[in-house]
């Protein structure tokens, strides 16, 4: 029964939009969900290294692995409910767009050091961002919403001018508007925002006979030090 339960997991798991992946404070990789093995498989915006695992760049790898012994440290000096980091993984000009990671320890899994959960949700297209929704709910104007979009994108505050042929005090303008009309203060923050308006599971592809596949139990092993959390 635990290996068909585990095995039930790891389909759920394989479901979610988002990027899954249980991981050790040293960075060891545990288990790695679909959507998370199709981001390494890419080479971002995270990445997988002797079955560690770090991000496309130095300083976004630094800022993960600080952030796993921050952790780390929080389970053995205080209490660990309400812990979760957010981690902010995409370069401003990346071309794969902006992408967040967030991080809560798994303290209910018995293992020591505790693993840590880590989630990664990224925008992709634009097609992806529900930003029509977000304009209504938070009082966008067509101008702030239009340049939302080139933010999320990973475009700098010249590129966003240039783009929507204003001057880049105007798109600093949109900027400050849609923080304080948000209630955000950080990119991260919105890539969030955007993201929490996105269905959280994949589309389910069916096959030829229009039936919905399904998944093997050798499918559900993602990674070969996969554990039972």
């Amino acid at each position: 029964m635990p290996d068909l339960l585990f095995d039930a997991l790891c389909a759920t798991l394989d479901h979610f939009d988002a990027g899954f992946v249980a991981v050790l404070p040293d960075s060891t990789i545990l288990h790695a969900n679909r959507a998370a093995r199709e981001m390494i498989s890419a080479g971002g915006p995270i990445q997988a290294n002797n079955g560690c695992l770090q991000a496309c760049s130095k300083k976004a790898t630094s800022l993960l692995l600080n952030s796993l012994r921050q952790l780390s440290g929080s389970n053995e000096s205080s209490p660990p409910d309400g812990i979760c980091l957010d981690v902010c993984l995409a370069d401003a000009t990346s071309p794969k767009g902006g992408a967040i990671a967030t991080m809560k320890p798994l303290v209910d899994a018995k293992l020591n050091p505790s693993p840590v959960a880590l989630f990664v949700t990224r925008i992709r297209s634009r097609r992806d961002c529900p930003l029509s929704g977000i304009a209504e709910c938070f009082g966008l104007t067509p101008a702030e919403t239009r340049t939302l979009r080139r933010f999320l994108e990973g475009g700098t505050v010249a590129e966003a001018a240039l783009a929507l042929a204003v001057s880049e005090n105007t798109v600093k303008t949109h900027l400050q508007n849609i923080f304080a009309k948000t209630r955000l203060s950080r990119q991260g923050q919105l890539i969030r925002l955007v993201n929490d308006f996105k269905p959280p599971l994949r589309a389910v592809r069916a096959d030829a006979s229009g039936k919905a596949g399904r998944f093997s139990r050798q499918s559900c092993r993602s990674h070969s030090a996969s554990v039972r959390l």
